[in-house]
């Protein structure tokens, strides 16, 4: 039978959404919490993941962590492999947002500057932009983007370039100094610092919003008792009444707590599923984003001269012997780039040369292709 902690001598908080929400937004919760409970409250912040990563025992098995803001996603596949350690607390945070209606819900927001506001009016004119991500498994940053160009019978190749900023506030700023035409930002997110840096609404507009997505959980040691589950999420519902708290919310643009349940956050499983894979132009599949990292960018270099491509199947010679296909950069030979499959999380663009065992596979030339070259291997451009 599992340990019951019965009596609060402590408790442990847990975040993995700093950067993306300020440390200090936790840690005025964790000190609402220290005075409510009567408890010495810890927090700490975890900027690497957001959320127990699956290649490591996370915190709720080890009891290491009372209390944990993460993601929904990691949140999700948590509790599918440590249902008895981790659990849904009821309760979520209320941001302002002009479509919430009230709700615990957040949208992502598609800025570009204001100098491009009239070049860009509408999604479907981003097309060849450079676009930035904050990660690859960001829901306001990638699965909404799969699933509106999933709309448009688009696929990532809709943009010229992808970089992959590492934090939806380095995506802001990429937008805010022209290092990028757009992003699709999480609308918390944008709120804040739009609020901490006034001149950035002087620099962005918000061209569209996506949504509503199910706000960030609030997870629960499941060792922990129903009653001090029960008296903490009553706490949060609370803390907006008490106007000394109320005042110290609204500096980081949250209006209150509300409450929420597993089926919430079902809905948000079922866009990431939606944005895995969905069929194109002659491909079975297609992964999800490109996703590059923004020291590789996306542009591959390209070659000169058009190079043509022969079929795989070897032919036979005169002496009965098999003639091995020609070799090019990216598929072995002198000089040339080592041959490899592209890593997971590069897209494979739509007319492809991939290097096999056997040479070359082609993804259907045509003559007076052009071609661009790579570690992944040789790609019609």
């Amino acid at each position: 039978m599992a340990d019951v902690r019965r009596v609060p001598i402590q408790l442990r908080l847990m975040t993995y959404l700093s950067p993306g929400l300020p440390v200090e937004f936790f840690e005025m919760i964790a000190h609402y919490l220290e005075e409510k409970m009567g408890c010495p409250v810890y927090l700490i912040y975890e900027s690497r993941w957001s959320g127990p990563p699956s290649d490591r025992t996370d915190p709720f098995t080890l009891d290491h962590i009372d209390l944990a803001f993460m993601n929904a996603e990691p949140f999700m596949k948590l509790v599918s492999r440590a249902k008895d350690k981790a659990e849904l607390l009821p309760v979520a945070p209320v941001y302002p947002h002009p479509k919430s209606d009230n709700k615990p819900v957040y949208f992502s927001d598609v800025i570009v500057h204001v100098d491009n506001c009239e070049k860009y009016k509408e999604f479907k004119d981003l097309r060849g932009v450079k676009w930035a991500y904050s990660g690859p498994d960001s829901p306001s940053g990638v699965y909404t983007t799969l699933r509106q160009l999933k709309k448009m019978g688009e696929t990532v190749m809709f943009f010229g370039h992808i970089i992959q900023s590492g934090s939806h506030a380095k995506s802001i700023e990429m937008v805010a100094d022209k290092t990028a035409d757009a992003a699709a930002i999480n609308s918390t997110t944008l709120s804040y610092q739009m609020k901490l840096h006034p001149s950035l609404a002087e620099k962005l507009q918000i061209m569209t919003s996506w949504g509503p997505l199910a706000v960030q959980p609030i997870v629960v040691n499941s060792r922990m008792s129903d009653e001090l589950k029960k008296e903490l999420t009553n706490h949060l519902l609370n803390m907006h009444k008490e106007k000394v708290w109320k005042l110290r919310m609204e500096a980081f643009t949250l209006k209150q707590f509300a409450p929420v349940d597993m089926m919430f956050y079902h809905q948000e499983e079922e866009l990431r599923k939606e944005g895995e894979y969905w069929p194109h132009s002659g491909m079975s599949s297609m992964p999800r984003m490109a996703l590059m990292n923004a020291t590789t960018m996306m542009r591959w270099p390209r070659v000169r001269k058009p190079m043509v491509a022969r079929s795989t199947r070897s032919s036979l010679s005169s002496a009965g012997r098999r003639r091995s296909p020609p070799e090019l950069p990216g598929c072995g030979g002198a000089g040339a780039l080592p041959a490899q499959r592209p890593p997971p999380n590069v897209l494979q663009p739509p007319h492809c040369l991939l290097p096999t065992s056997g040479g070359l596979r082609s993804g259907g030339y045509k003559k007076g292709m052009r071609f661009c070259y790579g570690t992944a291997g040789v790609f019609v451009c």
